[in-house]
C-alpha cells in the first residue's frame, strides 16, 4: 500500500474529527467505508480509526469487490439505506488494486454512457 495514500486517509478522517461538530456523546461522527478486501472488517484498521476519533464505524466492505460492483450496490440501493446517507458525515470509498490501472482504452467519454443494471 502506499503510504501516500494511508497518510491522506488519516488525514481526511482527523480533519473530519476536528471540523465536526461534537456531541456531548462524543460518537456524534458516522463515517460509512466501502471498499474491497483492504478495507474489510476482519483488517479493523478503519474500525481503530474511528474509535479513536470516537466516531461510529459503518464499514460495508467486501473482499473482492471491483469498483463497479460498489457502484451497483449504490444504484441498486442495497449498500446503504437513505437515512443512513442522511445521517452520515463522511462516505469513503477505499479501492486497492496490486495492478496498473492507468490504462483507460476502455473508459467512455461520460459516466452516463455506461450502463446500469436492469
Amino acid at each position: 500500500m502506499n503510504k501516500n495514500v494511508i497518510l491522506l486517509l488519516f488525514t481526511l478522517l482527523f480533519s473530519l474529527a476536528t471540523r465536526a461538530e461534537v456531541k456531548p456523546d462524543s460518537t456524534s461522527i458516522k463515517i460509512l467505508l466501502t471498499g474491497a478486501s483492504f478495507a474489510d472488517k476482519g483488517n479493523t484498521w478503519f474500525e481503530m480509526g474511528c474509535e479513536q476519533l470516537g466516531a461510529i464505524p459503518l464499514n460495508r466492505a467486501k473482499g473482492g469487490e471491483a469498483i463497479a460492483n460498489t457502484a451497483n450496490r449504490m444504484y441498486e440501493g442495497v449498500l446503504y439505506t437513505k437515512e443512513e446517507l442522511e445521517e452520515i458525515d463522511a462516505f469513503v470509498i477505499m479501492q486497492v488494486h496490486n495492478r496498473d490501472v492507468y490504462e483507460d482504452s476502455q473508459i467512455k467519454p461520460a459516466y452516463t454512457d455506461y450502463q446500469m443494471p436492469i
